[in-house]
């Protein structure tokens, strides 16, 4: 028994080999030495998407490219309903976004897309919701852009920020030998090498000139030369280091090392943290992973070691991303996914068959096909049928690959591109949409933008370092250095819950969330992705007397501080903060009880730091979100 796609196989690259299927599934669909079974429908995508990929891969996709005959046996079925059910007035089919060619197509396409995606936001166009089955506007996150490679990412990253248009980037990162890591892995091998009593002076200038300690050269190069490595900083809390290497597990040492170094504080200085962060969370997760099978801190850096040498890069998922976002990837990291509205770009970009010029080349039934030489090389004729060959296999995978493209789509596709020239060579996307543009020239809207090249100033703008002439002001201030305890008003718990108990605290945490965000005068619940219980359960809120009576007045959402008396720094979220004109309000949400002393001395704290602070009469509120009551505190 086994289940597959052929026309999703798109991983030739890392020699996947798709007749191994096909293969099966031709012999099976004679009867011999099994049985086929064709699972067709399709319950992903609506009716008017199916048809169109239906009408481009009938004459795109033969057994010959592509690998299956999609006209008699692959078409796909129309399977999910329920976007029938009170659908809109609405243009669901395929949108062809033509624009003349320039220069600068791919800016172009990007301002395109930045355009239509505005439109369709501010237009409410309406896509099917997969929670409630009810048709709402759509939002950023429900928009995907896909490229064939992500060397224009980047671009695109600059054109929406420019445009105001929240875009996520989601590529795989290599870890490779970049600041961070190389500091890692110096690190490491200078507490090893103390250890040993053998010390790496190489690993100690790495560490000594990073982030972590940004020493001079001069002073470095005085440490060398005079061997005062042990009168250092860095020497001596390397080797009080070097008593926990064989007594820790591997993640605990990680942890203690960063925390020994302010490591993940310092980060801020060499770039994004958050992308950092990222890095450093994946190889403790790597290391933690490493030492499950029995393998020791040594064992993992030279593990490390040992892909540097051999070239081998490890990649692991990086998120740059906001909440309400459009989503930006290339065609193979889709794969699995699903979007309601897909946009396709960079069309015009030619396959990369520049390994056919090899004077060498490898495949797997024929081993190394070599040319003829005599006194020059010239192709033989075996070499010549198998760059046909390779050159067909080739042009099979970019048809699977745009299949797999224009199937992630839920409810519209929208491709963006020049117009297709006539060619009989399938060098392109652009020259697949070339082939099909008769069937699907009805859909065609020719489009054009202007190129603001202002995002490029805009650019330079951030990037550019103001310089000021005006004398610095400098006050000195007194700081008192006592030791300051460390407290927090809220109550903590370390019960064990019930899933019934988890349930819940997602359903008060999602409330809790779309509390902060709305705009009490005019909530906007349709924006969020939210079941009606939870609509109910806020609109409810909203109605109340305390609320609907105070809507005119200033509030704070969630609003922090700190207060420090007596010796104890306490931390304070306040939920919601009220400034009426005579007293100041204080509503805390609590999901379901809110009879407990620990609430009202909770509340009692802030209620003495806000009058304290503002010198203003304040009142304090308990609110049960599953029972719709305040109390007064």
């Amino acid at each position: 028994y086994m289940v597959g796609d052929i026309k999703q196989s798109i991983y030739r690259f890392r020699n996947a080999n798709p007749y191994i299927f096909k293969n099966k599934y031709d012999s099976y669909s004679n009867n011999t030495n099994g049985m086929k079974i064709d699972l067709l429908k399709n319950f992903r995508s609506r009716s008017e998407v199916l048809s169109d990929i239906n009408l481009i891969f009938d004459s795109l996709m033969s057994d010959n490219l592509g690998g299956a005959d999609y006209k008699k046996s692959h078409q796909m079925v129309y399977g999910n309903t329920n976007y029938e059910i009170n659908k809109p007035n609405q243009d669901y089919n395929l949108e062809v976004l033509e624009y003349s060619d320039t220069k600068n197509n791919y800016e172009k396409e990007a301002f395109i897309i930045a355009k239509d995606i505005k439109e369709k936001i501010n237009s409410n166009y309406q896509i099917l919701d997969k929670n409630t089955n009810n048709y709402r506007n759509i939002n950023y996150n429900d928009i995907v852009i896909l490229l064939d490679k992500s060397k224009y990412f980047d671009m695109y990253k600059k054109i929406f920020e420019y445009l105001h248009i929240p875009l996520t980037i989601l590529k795989d990162e290599k870890l490779s030998d970049d600041k961070d890591i190389l500091v890692i892995k110096s690190l490491i091998k200078l507490i090893i090498s103390i250890k040993n009593n053998n010390l790496d002076k190489f690993s100690y200038v790495s560490v000594a000139r990073s982030f972590l300690f940004k020493l001079d050269d001069d002073l470095i190069y005085d440490i060398v030369v005079n061997d005062k490595y042990k009168e250092t900083t860095l020497y001596k809390k390397c080797f009080d280091l070097t008593t926990y290497l064989d007594i820790l597990p591997m993640g605990e040492m990680l942890k203690l090392i960063f925390n020994s170094f302010n490591y993940e504080e310092l980060l801020i200085t060499i770039g994004n943290i958050n992308v950092y962060r990222t890095r450093l969370e994946y190889i403790y997760n790597l290391a933690v992973d490493f030492s499950s099978n029995n393998n020791t801190i040594y064992d993992f850096i030279n593990y490390l070691d040992e892909l540097e040498d051999i070239g081998a890069m490890l990649s692991f998922n990086l998120i740059d991303e906001y909440k309400d976002s459009v989503k930006i990837m290339t065609i193979h990291k889709s794969k699995g996914l699903e979007f309601p509205i897909c946009y396709f770009s960079a069309f015009s970009s030619k396959f990369n068959l520049s390994d056919l010029n090899d004077k060498i080349i490898f495949d797997r039934k024929y081993g190394l096909v070599l040319p003829y030489v005599n006194n020059y090389y010239k192709d033989t004729i075996k070499k010549l049928l198998l760059k046909d060959y390779i050159r067909c296999e080739e042009i099979s995978e970019r048809i699977r690959l745009f299949y797999v493209a224009l199937t992630r789509a839920k409810e519209k596709m929208i491709m963006v591109l020049s117009h297709p020239k006539n060619s009989k060579s399938l060098i392109s996307f652009n020259s697949f949409v070339g082939k099909v543009y008769d069937y699907i020239d009805k859909y065609v809207k020719n489009v054009d933008v202007e190129v603001d090249n202002n995002y490029l100033l805009e650019l330079k703008k951030d990037m550019k370092l103001e310089k000021y002439n005006d004398n610095l002001e400098i006050n000195e201030i007194s700081i008192n250095t006592n030791l300051i305890k460390n407290s927090k008003f809220s109550k903590s718990s370390i019960n064990l819950i019930t899933k019934e108990e988890k349930s819940n605290m997602e359903f008060g945490t999602k409330i809790h969330e779309v509390l902060e965000l709305i705009d009490f005068k005019n909530p906007k619940l349709e924006i969020f992705d939210i079941n009606n219980k939870i609509k109910e359960k806020i609109k409810l809120f909203l109605s109340s007397d305390i609320i609907s009576s105070n809507i005119n007045n200033k509030m704070y959402k969630e609003y922090e501080f700190i207060d420090i008396s007596l010796g104890i720094k306490k931390h304070g979220i306040i939920d919601l903060l009220i400034d009426a004109e005579d007293k100041f309000i204080i509503i805390d949400y609590k999901l379901n009880n809110i009879i407990d002393s620990l609430y009202n001395k909770q509340l009692n704290g802030y209620k003495e730091y806000i009058e304290k602070t503002y010198n203003k009469k304040c009142i304090c509120y308990l609110y049960s979100i599953l029972q719709n009551e305040f109390i007064i505190v």
